[in-house]
């Protein structure tokens, strides 16, 4: 994965949220004072995770993937979230289900030649559910920044 992808400033280890809409309102409201995104943001992603869910069931551990238009983003980013317990997506493959998800990685694109190749990588990355359990069981920002680094 490419390093200029990753920051400790965007990872956040053993989070608590009580919904998805909650997930957003934090991590956007410190994505906008980061300056990575512009004020419209938050409700982009929302809507977009309305029409387009971002729940993937991997296995045990389930991943998120939320994302929205380029236009909306000053960068090219993951924020990277474990959590401590379970916030339910609605699957992308059946919006009529829910997942339970343990991982949120949220992608910031800023030019969107950089899309297609970022989610094939992540794409790879979390169909390992050993890589996920790592990336679940890191209680510090270094550790999950080398696991995305390796790529394993």
């Amino acid at each position: 994965m490419d390093k200029s992808l990753l920051s400790e400033d965007d990872i956040f280890i053993n989070q608590v949220f009580e919904s998805c809409n909650s997930y957003y309102e934090r991590i956007c409201d410190h994505l906008l004072r980061e300056e990575k995104v512009d004020i419209n943001y938050l409700h982009s992603i929302k809507e977009r995770e309305k029409k387009f869910p971002t729940g993937l069931n991997t296995g045990k551990i389930c991943v998120a993937i939320p994302h929205t238009d380029f236009q909306h983003c000053e960068t090219n980013q993951l924020v990277i979230t474990t959590l401590k317990r379970p916030v339910f997506f609605k699957q992308m493959d059946d919006p009529t289900k829910l997942c339970g998800v343990n991982i949120i990685i949220q992608i910031l694109f800023y030019t969107p030649d950089k899309q297609v190749e970022l989610l094939k990588q992540l794409m790879n990355l979390i169909q390992n559910q050993n890589f996920l359990q790592d990336v679940l069981d890191a209680n510090n920002k270094k550790t999950i920044l080398d696991l995305f680094e390796k790529g394993n």
